[in-house]
């Protein structure tokens, strides 16, 4: 008996504490409620329609990620492909050599990320390997990102791709560029935002994931299941032409004038590129891919490198002068716009002989200015090809 009125007693003990708690809780609340009635009557808060700071995401891939894609359907010999990124969000490999000639970074979107293309036939790597066995230390650095628009290419060379201190920063963007504006009319949905309560926690979810393996099981299986699965050839995909826009080529051509401008003010060489699309769309291809708006992004960014004097790599032209049949599904590209292995090597390959010219001059330049007075670099007499803009 007497165990259980010490119990009993107990009981009424935690009971009466917690109405204590209870009650002061409430107490708190309703004192709060009456000094905020208070002052909404006898004092105007400046603050009551300031919005909160609007924040620019700066579309990078995400730093030291390591990922396996299947890719069976495009490459059954080899059917993954490896994306591993640095500590600076770069896809490998990158920074080849310790002491290198010069560096060359590439901005643009999923076709410069190449995520189903095997790791060291991405075209950015591909130059780096090329330039190598001509004789000369390049390091590569991949910032292309899956959805990335010119737009957004210029935030990340602002404010990261610079940091890197790159010779040469060379851009392809159009496709993106063509979905976003024809969806949504402007850049807007690309140069801030409110943080809502989304992203908090889809913010705070990626970060538990890196402490949490069975948080990072979860992530990496919505991934897998977001992610594409190259289908097979004889899925194609007509797409039907959009009318000519004045207002939405102005807005490309703009930006890409910035770009130029931006790279030469921050000391970088800027490179543009045309940006090939085939004729064989499969369901992977975006809903948006049009060649017509993708014509005259094309032609704008031949536009801007005559009347900017800057080098314009044009992609499309070469596929078309130089290689046979690059038209034919799975040749080049297994959805119509990506490359597959063959086609980035040739992107590269191609990419790297009209980047010999500056390359080799600037590590001329570099080289004469290391000797001692009086003594020249042998290669500087080496003569050099006509680089086209």
């Amino acid at each position: 008996m007497d165990w259980t009125a010490k119990a009993a007693a107990q009981t009424r003990r935690q009971q009466n504490r917690l109405k204590k708690f209870v009650s002061l809780g409430a107490s708190i609340v309703i004192s709060l409620g009456c000094v905020e009635v208070g002052l909404r009557i006898v004092w105007d808060n400046p603050y009551r329609h300031e919005g909160p700071d609007r924040v620019v995401t700066l579309r990078l891939q995400h730093a030291n990620t390591n990922h396996q894609f299947n890719r069976a359907a495009i490459h059954p010999e080899s059917p993954h492909a490896q994306l591993r990124t640095n500590d600076r969000s770069y896809i490998l490999p990158c920074q080849q050599f310790e002491n290198p000639d010069c560096t060359i970074a590439f901005v643009g979107g999923s076709t410069t990320e190449c995520c189903a293309v095997a790791e060291n036939l991405r075209f950015p790597a591909v130059v780096s390997k090329v330039l190598s066995e001509k004789g000369l230390k390049v390091n590569t650095l991949n910032a292309g990102t899956s959805g990335t628009t010119l737009h957004d290419s210029i935030n990340n060379l602002l404010n990261h791709v610079i940091q890197d201190q790159p010779d040469f920063v060379v851009l392809m963007h159009a496709c993106n560029d063509v979905g976003v504006l024809s969806e949504k009319g402007s850049y807007a949905a690309r140069s801030g935002k409110l943080v809502g309560w989304s992203d908090i926690v889809r913010m705070s979810l990626m970060r538990l994931s890196s402490y949490s393996s069975f948080l990072g099981l979860t992530r990496n299986v919505a991934r897998e299941r977001l992610f594409y699965q190259p289908t097979h050839p004889e899925e194609f995909k007509p797409r039907p032409a959009s009318e000519a826009s004045d207002e939405l080529d102005g807005m490309f051509q703009r930006r890409l004038r910035a770009f130029v401008r931006v790279g030469h003010a921050l000391g970088v060489q800027p490179v543009i590129m045309t940006q090939p699309l085939s004729n064989h769309f499969t369901s992977l291809a975006p809903d948006w891919t049009d060649h017509s708006v993708q014509f005259r992004f094309n032609e704008l960014i031949r536009k801007v490198g005559r009347e900017e004097d800057v080098i314009v790599i044009d992609l499309v032209r070469h596929l078309e002068t130089n290689v046979p049949r690059w038209d034919e599904h799975m040749k080049l590209f297994y959805d119509g716009m990506h490359v597959n292995d063959n086609g980035s090597r040739i992107y590269g390959e191609h990419i790297a002989e009209r980047l010999l010219p500056v390359v080799l001059a600037m590590s001329n330049h570099h080289s004469t200015e290391s000797l001692p007075s009086g003594e020249s670099d042998p290669r500087a007499n080496r003569s050099l090809p006509n680089v086209t803009r």
